[in-house]
């Protein structure tokens, strides 16, 4: 961009142009080159977005190769009850996440 405002200085220095015709190119230049940068900046986090879409698809559209064996029988459970006791999970260093966690759901109930 210092080639574009050299060569206008040079030619408001030799009477071919204003001073404000300078100014005006100087400040024109400026902005586009900051609009350029924003939009460089916007394209490589649109990218950074869809690159860390495709890794996640990657990672949930796995196939299930998980199977009942020949012959199994239907799952019976008559008297389920869940219970969770003292579950505690941090991110970090003691921050955040689950402390202490007990938890009952009883038979039929979500």
């Amino acid at each position: 961009w210092s080639r574009l405002v050299g060569g206008a200085v040079i030619l408001w220095l030799d009477n071919w142009v204003q001073v404000r015709s300078v100014v005006a190119a100087t400040l024109l230049l400026l902005r586009i080159n900051s609009m350029s940068d924003w939009v460089i900046h916007l394209t490589m986090g649109i990218f950074r977005a869809l690159g860390k879409v495709s890794e996640g698809m990657e990672t949930i559209a796995q196939p299930v190769t998980l199977v009942d064996a020949p012959k199994a029988k239907p799952l019976q459970v008559p008297q389920a009850k869940i219970e969770i006791c003292e579950l505690s999970h941090h991110y970090g260093r003691d921050k955040g996440g689950l402390d202490r966690l007990n938890l009952i759901v009883q038979p039929g109930k979500k």
